[in-house]
C-alpha cells in the first residue's frame, strides 16, 4: 500500500492503486 504513495500522482489519473 505503500507504493502508491510514491506513484499517487500517477494512480490519481487512473485510480488503479485501489
Amino acid at each position: 500500500m505503500g507504493l502508491h504513495q510514491s506513484c499517487y500522482s500517477v494512480n490519481i489519473e487512473t485510480t488503479n492503486f485501489d
